[in-house]
């Protein structure tokens, strides 16, 4: 596997994800289903879209999540604190949020360090055309302003104006 994708860390840990979730660990299983095939391109777009298109079918509310997060801009502020992403699950319980984070995590579709999560910039990339794509482009990202404009209570540090600003 290593070799047939060029040792790239994101599709080692994408691989790494898709044999976590979808063949309980089993790695040998995995390449057995997939060796002949692995995803037809070795690129790093076409195995992020192919992971994609199967969260798609295996957890449909991972996969809306993922594709809301592309209201995001992550230019001025980089990372998005867990209620950020738990704003865009408006039509989740919240005792199913934490899963449905930990689903995108596991299949390494998400990024994260002490609590704050980012999209790579190729999974990024799709999430934005695939949310343009549905019917949740305006609410998505009119949910992410009420996040910032919440999570702002008052303008003390260089990094609040930021986070102020993204709202607008």
């Amino acid at each position: 596997m290593h070799r047939t994708y060029g040792g790239n860390a994101k599709a080692m840990g994408i691989l790494c994800g898709s044999i976590q979730e979808d063949f309980d660990g089993d790695m040998v299983l995995y390449w057995q289903e997939n060796h002949a095939d692995p995803l037809a391109a070795t690129d790093l777009k076409n195995l992020a879209v192919s992971q994609i298109n199967r969260l798609q079918v295996l957890d449909p509310q991972a996969y809306r999540l993922l594709c809301r997060l592309g209201c995001y801009r992550y230019q001025d502020i980089p990372t998005i604190p867990s209620q950020g992403l738990f704003c865009l699950l408006w039509d989740v319980s919240s005792d199913q949020h934490r899963q449905i984070i930990a689903s995108l995590r596991n299949r390494s579709l998400v990024e994260c360090d002490k609590g704050e999560y980012w999209l790579h910039p190729v999974i990024r990339k799709e999430a934005i055309a695939r949310l343009r794509l549905s019917n949740e482009w305006q609410f998505a990202n009119h949910k992410a302003a009420e996040f910032w404009t919440t999570n702002v209570k008052q303008i003390e540090t260089f990094k609040d104006a930021l986070q102020a600003l993204e709202a607008c």
